[in-house]
């Protein structure tokens, strides 16, 4: 092995006329010509022609024959060289010596039929049959092809089976980071004219209802115009206030925030994806609507339901930390299912992904269309944002990347919902029509991004959801104000009950999976058991949530399924002991209502969204004296 090795020479040119002329300069014949047709049995026998000339039969044969003369007349011209390397040196011996050993084997080649008397010319160099050779040319020119022929054949020579399986795998490799290159460059320009678009549309809709509003108040004639123009919003509900004072301090604190965010977007390059490029103009317009509704639904629900007085509150707010970015009422906020990311996502169309540690800004998903669902996938750091233009976006936290954009069908465009099972291999959303009279539920593959079953949910429109531990049961809150629960492998439901008189806005299955709290319009909040199901087995008492008929909510446990968190019309949300029908501590900050909520999967810590556009994430500890 050793020796083949040495003959072989790492496939470099050089070395091996460098051994070849070691021998020709030391007179070794017998190793000069082994050298040769080692070569000629390892390599020049070896060639592909069909892949090097590209075609077959007699044309390959052709070329077969004609190579074959070649290295054969190199070989003549080697031995040649070295006859007239031996001649120049004065070494005749070594002349006849070389016939001695072949002979009987050149002798039946014409070539060499006048070559046998060359030990035997006393001057060859002007002998007419041998004087070209002694000319310094011919050494030069068959040094030369020598050189090239070897090039030649080690470049072309088809490698090993195990050499050619690693050359392919390596190519595939080469291929594979190619194409992961060209698609981050695709991500990064598409992000760049998302943002550029969405700016654009903004700064339209901006000057649109500039118009729409310097109109209203001509007619009106009784307010001063003095918004800015970057929060319309809640400018319009501003407005509505009776309290001059408190008017003027929210206007203030929301100018400043408005100016901080635009800061902070010039600063961050914000990543997009493929996305239809959906108008937004009358989403944003949308929202202001919508928040003047909120204002109204919390002053009826305020006037029927009494505030909760919590005068010994079980948890204490340790410290607070605020986001002020986002530019219209929050939708969602929730943590990663490992607790170091919060998502929280807008009316404006944007999502926001944080890191827990400081509230520092991670990046912003456009996705140019409200969101109004996210879910966090259970084992990785995948993000799902469901939104009102048949979208469900699938961004990687870890990468900052978009790994793909799901149509869902135009007919129910509003993604009202998204839940992952347990088991990590599927999600379900719930979808409903813009006007929410129907509604639609599927369940879909996280490795083929396609349906798997549609769940047979008899025309019911389904707000909120969610899978017990297991994976095996989804439990649904509809519109009608009946909870369903669905067996996942049949995908039909197997119980269900009227739990509210009106549409329901959150439903959650505890730890034991045996009990269920939901929230509804009508400004209840119960616990279900599951075998029961009928009458609730408990009532908490609630202050209601905001009259909204696109808006739902969750609700969130601790760590240990001891307590739970819930959002509130109020300006406050509401913590519960789930023993304890009255709430035995709020979080407050924000200066609208809470209308969605998180707690932390391992630590005391709680996230909270308002209309107020703001999030605040919460450290909590328990209160001891009280305990």
């Amino acid at each position: 092995m050793k020796k083949k090795a040495d003959k072989l020479k790492g496939f470099q040119v050089d070395k091996i006329l460098e051994q070849i002329n070691y021998y020709i300069t030391t007179y070794d014949i017998v190793h000069l010509v082994e050298l040769w047709n080692f070569l000629d049995s390892t390599f020049f026998n070896r060639i592909d022609y069909t892949t090097h000339y590209g075609f077959k039969s007699s044309v390959t044969s052709t070329h077969k024959q004609d190579f074959s003369t070649t290295v054969k007349k190199l070989a003549n011209s080697l031995k040649k060289f070295y006859l007239i390397t031996a001649v120049n040196n004065g070494k005749l011996e070594k002349v006849r010596e070389f016939f001695d050993y072949y002979s009987s084997e050149l002798v039946k080649d014409p070539d060499w039929k006048h070559w046998f008397a060359l030990p035997y010319i006393r001057s060859p160099q002007s002998d007419p049959l041998f004087e070209v050779y002694f000319n310094k040319a011919w050494s030069e020119a068959f040094s030369s092809s020598l050189r090239n022929f070897l090039s030649t054949i080690f470049k072309n020579i088809p490698l090993p089976k195990i050499l050619q399986f690693n050359l392919e795998r390596q190519n595939r490799k080469r291929l594979e980071t190619q194409l992961e290159n060209l698609i981050n460059q695709n991500e990064e320009l598409r992000s760049q004219v998302d943002k550029l678009e969405y700016q654009i549309k903004r700064e339209m809709n901006t000057g649109s209802s500039s118009s729409s509003t310097n109109s209203s108040n001509d007619k009106d004639s009784t307010t001063n115009n003095n918004n800015n123009n970057n929060i319309q919003g809640f400018s319009r509900v501003s407005r509505r206030t009776t309290d001059s004072k408190e008017r003027d301090l929210k206007q203030s604190t929301l100018n400043s925030n408005s100016t901080t965010t635009d800061e902070e977007e010039k600063e961050k390059v914000v990543i997009g994806s493929v996305r239809s490029r959906k108008s937004i103009q009358n989403t944003l317009t949308a929202s202001f609507e919508m928040t003047e509704m909120d204002e109204i639904g919390k002053k009826q629900t305020n006037s029927s339901v009494k505030s909760p007085n919590i005068s010994d509150p079980s948890y204490i707010v340790e410290s607070q930390e605020v986001c002020t970015s986002h530019t219209s009422p929050v939708t969602r906020c929730k943590f990663s299912s490992n607790g170091s990311k919060i998502a929280s996502s807008s009316v404006d169309g944007t999502v926001r992904v944080w890191n827990v540690d400081g509230f520092s800004r991670h990046t912003t998903i456009y996705c140019l269309s409200e969101v109004i669902s996210l879910e966090w996938e259970n084992k990785t750091k995948l993000l799902l944002c469901g939104t009102t233009d048949s979208k469900i976006k699938l961004w990687n936290s870890t990468t900052d990347k978009a790994i793909g954009d799901i149509n869902t069908s135009q007919e129910y465009p509003r993604v009202e919902d998204l839940v992952c099972n347990p088991n990590g291999n599927s999600f379900a959303s719930s979808s409903t029509n813009n006007g929410r009279t129907d509604g639609i539920v599927y369940t879909w593959n996280f490795r083929t991004l396609k349906t798997e079953d549609r769940l047979s949910s008899s025309n019911a429109i389904i707000n909120s959801m969610c899978y017990n531990n297991n994976g095996t049961l989804l439990a649904t809150g509809c519109v009608d104000g009946t909870i369903r629960i669905f067996d996942i492998k049949s995908c039909q439901a197997i119980g269900g009950w009227q739990a509210h008189s009106s549409e329901i806005l959150a439903v959650q299955f505890y730890n034991d999976d045996n009990k269920i709290f939901s929230l509804g319009k009508d400004g209840r909040l119960n616990q279900w058991n599951i075998h029961t199901m009928g009458k609730p087995e408990k009532e908490y008492e609630y202050p209601g949530f905001p009259i909204d008929t696109h808006r739902t909510t969750k609700i969130s446990f601790n760590s240990d399924g001891t307590s739970f968190v819930v959002g509130s019309n109020n300006k406050y949300a509401l913590i519960y002991n789930v023993e304890n029908n009255s709430p035995v501590a709020k979080i407050g900050g924000h200066s609208g209502p809470v209308v969605t909520v998180d707690w932390h999967p391992t630590m005391s810590s709680c996230v909270t969204g308002s209309l107020d556009q703001t999030v605040r994430l919460s450290k909590l500890s328990k209160n001891t004296q009280f305990s």
